[in-house]
């Protein structure tokens, strides 16, 4: 006598006719729902609840309504009446299927079968749809500047039944759909291409809009047929403005140095390049330099940017040591800026390698050396100072008026005999700053002291260093 053990029952019970892993007399087909606009598509999936399957399942889509409702396996593909997708295991869920609206309102079904499980139906609302347009960052409105074209985006969208926005949705596969963009100012810009087709699948097509002088202009979209004018977003505004020249601001230069500026464009400079004009609004207390090495001051300069190009350097000179100054840039094509230049006193300022704390009392400038050790390497900076506190810093490190002569600086130390440093040392114009060593001659302590040159303030800091000698 043969038996059928109760695993090996199981066992049959899962290969039954249906030929499905985990049959159950619950198992059911549940196909997604969705609002879809006329000539769109939206995408849906089939679930297979109540069970796993064991193999592929072959479901069949069919439209309850094809004249309102086609179904497609893509969403390029064209659509049909019925479909047929596959559910592949161990996924209880159906891949994308794409749902095209044939009408503009009501709803309307579908059904999902397959053999072995209870069939389903969705269900699709129809909605109006419509061709919407944007600016950059999809803004109702933008800016721009006469040289810079700006692109556009064309939608196709799904609307609700007021016909205002809802969003983006798919043209429907095997359609596509031309747009025509116009502007009501061509004086302002005007588009480079105005028709435009957006290819089933898609949702967007792009145009560029190319300004040509200041003011604003409305850009516009038509509205193809099978679609809606939309209640929003049928339009966009471009405002366009001349491009602005940009300019360091607010810099402080100290009297007989000079500090570096950026001249930027408002939008890359055109073919054939552009010419910058500096001008200071006071030679007598600030003068510009084209080279930021070595150039000789000028109450104006040009600076000619080459095509393409956004920014380049140039100097700020300072006569005086007190008060504000300011100076203008101006260029064909450009709105032109002026900025504003404190001046301020210019000091030398002397640092060693390290600072040590002096017992009883606050930090005091200064290093440590031995004799064995031998010279240590000294820096002479030149610096714009505060013009209140007369303090420097690291920050206001500043060179040398580039059309000056060398700046000799003078140094001392309090007891030749404990150490020396060479002096005088210079500095040359565009510089700023110079190296020194310090040579130590015996043990002890010494003090190394900057003599303030003719036209320069005394610093309330940093003009004196301690070195302690040690064997």
């Amino acid at each position: 006598m043969r038996y059928v053990f109760p695993a090996a029952m199981a066992v049959l019970s899962m290969l039954a006719p249906s030929g499905l892993l985990g049959q159950d007399a619950t198992a059911k087909l549940v196909p997604g729902d969705a609002t879809v606009g006329q000539n769109l598509e939206a995408s849906a999936t089939v679930t297979l609840n109540g069970m796993t399957p064991g193999k592929d399942v072959p479901i069949t889509l069919k439209s309850n309504d094809p004249g309102r409702l086609l179904l497609s396996a893509t969403a390029e593909g064209p659509g049909s009446a019925s479909i047929v997708i596959t559910l592949q295991p161990p996924s209880r869920e159906s891949g994308d299927f794409y749902l095209q609206g044939r009408g503009k309102s009501g709803t309307v079904t579908y059904t999902a079968s397959a053999p072995g499980v209870s069939s389903g139906m969705g269900t699709v609302t129809l909605a109006p749809s419509g061709i919407v347009i944007f600016g950059p960052y999809d803004k109702a409105s933008f800016l721009t500047t006469t040289g810079t074209a700006k692109e556009i985006s064309v939608h196709a969208a799904l609307l609700d039944s007021s016909l205002k926005y809802v969003a983006k949705q798919l043209v429907a596969g095997g359609l596509s759909v031309k747009a025509t963009v116009t502007g009501s100012n061509i004086a302002v810009g005007k588009m480079t291409t105005s028709l435009v087709t957006i290819p089933g699948g898609s949702s967007s097509a792009t145009a560029q809009f190319q300004p040509a002088t200041p003011g604003e202009t409305s850009l516009g979209v038509n509205t193809p047929p099978g679609f809606s004018t939309p209640a929003e977003h049928a339009s966009v505004t471009a405002k366009v403005v001349t491009p602005r020249l940009g300019l360091t601001e607010e810099e402080t230069v100290g009297r007989n140095l000079q500090g570096g500026g950026v001249l930027g464009l408002g939008e890359p400079a055109p073919a054939g390049g552009v010419v910058v004009t500096l001008t200071s609004n006071d030679p007598s207390r600030l003068l510009l330099a084209n080279d930021t090495t070595s150039g000789k001051g000028s109450g104006s300069i040009k600076i000619a940017m080459p095509p393409g190009s956004l920014n380049t350097l140039y100097s700020l000179q300072a006569l005086s040591d007190s008060g504000t100054v300011t100076y203008t840039a101006s260029a064909p094509g450009y709105t032109g800026r002026t900025a504003t230049v404190t001046l301020a006193p210019a000091g030398v300022v002397v640092a060693g390698p390290i600072s040590f704390p002096r017992s009883g009392g606050p930090r005091d400038p200064g290093f440590m050396t031995s004799l064995a050790a031998g010279p240590t390497t000294l820096h002479i900076y030149t610096v714009f100072l505060d013009p209140v506190t007369k303090r420097a810093s690291d920050m206001t490190v500043q060179s040398v008026r580039s059309d000056l002569l060398p700046l000799r600086v003078a140094l001392e130390t309090s007891d030749p005999a404990i150490g020396t440093v060479p002096s005088p040392v210079t500095i040359n114009g565009g510089w700023d700053s110079i190296t020194t060593q310090f040579t130590p001659l015996k043990t002890g302590r010494v003090t190394i002291s900057i003599i303030t040159p003719e036209g320069y303030a005394t610093p309330a800091n940093a003009t004196r260093l301690t070195a302690i000698i040690t064997p």
